[in-house]
């Protein structure tokens, strides 16, 4: 969403609109792809069933559409990406570098935190079966939670800038402490007009 701000900025919408439909259509496309394939048992979708290891999956089409969706997501990105540096060039006359470590350390922390969630879901397996909703729920937000705090945790150790910037703009927000007046003697100001 950043890229499209960043083509508001620069007050042209119509580029990210149609890279938009485009990834849109994309994303649809593979989805139906990946769906059918896993349907079918070919030798590509036993492949990927065998990755994901969901061969036991009554309805593997499902994982099929997630794979899809995310593939598709992940060209949209890379098209608003490519198409605003290109619209930038032109408007700015000037090249701005391509952000490489800043995408390798996004991907090495999304490795790390999915690689933490699994472990955690993994080990809660054993004790805690998927039998019921709540379950299934306490399980994915454990999974979830020690997820995100890895992905952040590992980026505050790589000196990420942007996570630097979130916990910066969280302290100035959640845990900033007010100055008090000297006149105040510390009961609660509803009191003192009482």
């Amino acid at each position: 969403s950043f890229l499209v701000k960043g083509f508001y900025a620069l007050e042209n919408t119509w580029y990210s609109f149609v890279v938009n439909i485009l990834g849109s259509i994309a994303s649809i496309a593979l989805s139906v792809f990946f769906a059918r394939t896993l349907v079918i048992h070919s030798a590509l979708g036993n492949a990927i069933s065998a990755l994901f290891r969901i061969q036991d999956l009554p309805h593997p089409e499902v994982v099929g559409l997630g794979l899809g969706f995310s593939l598709g997501l992940i060209i949209n990105v890379g098209l608003l990406y490519i198409v605003f540096m290109a619209f930038a060039k032109t408007k700015f006359s000037a090249r701005v570098p391509f952000p490489f470590f800043t995408l390798l350390k996004i991907i090495f922390a999304a490795l790390v935190a999915g690689g933490v969630a699994y472990g955690v879901r993994v080990t809660f397996s054993d004790t805690l079966p998927l039998i019921t909703f709540t379950r299934v729920l306490i399980q994915g937000l454990c999974a979830g939670i020690t997820g995100v705090v890895a992905y952040f945790a590992v980026l505050f150790v790589l000196h990420s800038e942007d996570a630097s910037a979130l916990w910066r703009s969280l302290e100035a927000r959640l845990l900033r402490i007010g100055i008090l007046p000297k006149s105040w003697n510390g009961v609660p100001h509803e009191t003192m007009s009482r």
